[in-house]
């Protein structure tokens, strides 16, 4: 059952944050929309290895996702500041 939620979770976060990307495009902001491609990408990395032993590629996957949000974050904060 625990296996089958983080699957949900990690597969609705993938497609979710394309979704969110292509939405963005679309409206024609091409950083948020970049944002959520990396987010998106983090956790299709994160999906396809996740039972990898290769250290660099765990740090590579979870610097994806750290880096995506990060950058999400800074960029909600920068709005709210103008």
């Amino acid at each position: 059952m625990y296996k089958l939620f983080k699957n949900i979770i990690i597969y609705g976060f993938c497609i979710g944050g394309l979704a969110l990307a292509i939405y963005f495009k679309d409206l024609g902001n091409n950083l948020l929309a970049l944002i959520f491609l990396i987010i998106s990408v983090g956790y299709f990395m994160s999906a396809i290895f996740r039972k990898s032993q290769n250290k660099v590629l765990n740090f590579l996957i979870d610097l994806t996702i750290i880096t995506g949000f990060t950058c999400l974050i800074s960029y909600i904060l920068i709005d709210l500041l103008r």
